[in-house]
């Protein structure tokens, strides 16, 4: 079973939900992490507390103290599902309105304050399939976790291939081939560049929303992490859930941007 990760964490001392990108740079001076050890619980239920795994300054993560315990309305709750059921749970709602909502679920966690109770339990959780146990008749149901995944994490190899729930906030670069008539999205995310391309020309004005490259959007999709590089610089894309290799790029039905209003920065 597939432990679940955590790429941020709330801080009760500063009342924040803080990237683990400032524990990596903390843990480099302090293997002590005075002032945050004992005091990082979940982002989502502000429950369950975490304990950080130092491996390096790039790949250091959160995992919850196995004492802890998570509310019922909190995606850390349930078991982490392997890929095959993210890919069939996808699958099976990819026709109907679950799917929307499963994006608006992703676009709610990009909000500054994030308030999991307000969520219901089939924003946080997902069942695949009902079990008839042997002898008995007695039908259990097996829920797993929304596999949610922050666009501003620092991605490691465990990451790749995995169907997520991506979610994050960012302007967008836009190149238009001549020859294939395609689309690249340099996600613009704090210092690093993260690329999703597209085939679909209908992403450009996806849901009513021109994409403007002079602004700031919320991203959710549901895809896949694949690794390549360009120009000596590695970067990611986000092909499609049902991708067996790294070509397959996501329907423009598994993606939702949303313009982020007022004055504000990545």
């Amino acid at each position: 079973m597939r432990e679940a990760k955590y790429d941020s964490f709330y801080h009760d001392r500063t009342s924040n939900n803080l990237p683990v990108d400032v524990l990596r740079g903390v843990y480099v001076a302090d293997r002590e992490l005075v002032g945050y050890r004992n005091h990082m619980f979940c982002p989502d239920c502000r429950k369950a507390e975490l304990h950080y795994v130092g491996e390096g300054y790039r790949n250091g993560f959160l995992r919850a103290n196995p004492s802890s315990k998570h509310s019922e309305s909190c995606p850390y709750a349930y078991e982490v599902a392997s890929s095959r059921i993210v890919a069939e749970y996808v699958k099976r709602i990819s026709c109907s309105d679950r799917l929307e909502r499963t994006l608006n679920a992703a676009l709610n966690k990009t909000r500054d304050m994030i308030d999991c109770t307000s969520f219901g339990l089939s924003d946080v959780r997902f069942e695949l399939a009902q079990k008839v146990e042997k002898n008995t008749h007695v039908e259990t149901k097996k829920y797993y976790g929304m596999p949610f995944k922050s666009l501003e994490a620092n991605f490691d190899e465990s990451d790749f291939g995995h169907p997520y729930l991506f979610y994050g906030k960012t302007m967008f670069d836009i190149y238009v081939g001549d020859s294939y008539k395609f689309f690249n999205f340099f996600l613009k995310i704090n210092d690093r560049n993260k690329i999703v391309t597209f085939s679909n020309q209908d992403v450009i004005s996806h849901k009513n929303v021109f994409i403007d490259k002079d602004k700031i959007y919320r991203v959710a999709m549901w895809g896949k992490l694949v690794k390549y590089a360009t120009h000596s610089k590695e970067r990611y894309r986000i092909v499609s859930v049902f991708d067996k290799g790294a070509n397959r790029l996501p329907d423009s039905n598994f993606i939702k941007i949303e313009e982020l209003k007022g004055d504000c920065s990545i």
